[in-house]
């Protein structure tokens, strides 16, 4: 999925929101089993909603919903929630 965010992105020039909407889209196919869906379709919203990119929303959701923080150099994880440990 973050691959497929990075290309939607870089290559295809689409904004988060589009890339939001179109991956929704996806994600709700019969036909197609997403493993931690509810999760990723969280992590799609904040990358749209707090301008970040997906590995980081999607990391942010995951440890959250299991109580857990983030160790991270990158300053986006201070709009996210989730407990940023700054390094």
């Amino acid at each position: 999925m973050a691959e497929v965010t990075y290309v939607m992105k870089s290559l295809y020039r689409y904004s988060r929101v589009q890339i939001r909407q179109e991956l929704g889209t996806v994600l709700r196919l019969v036909a197609l089993e997403v493993l931690d869906e509810e999760e990723v379709l969280a992590a799609l919203d904040l990358m749209a909603e707090q301008n970040v990119d997906f590995d980081d929303a999607y990391l942010a959701m995951w440890a959250s919903r299991r109580g857990e923080g983030v160790a991270s150099f990158d300053r986006d994880f201070a709009r996210l929630p989730v407990a940023w440990h700054q390094v």
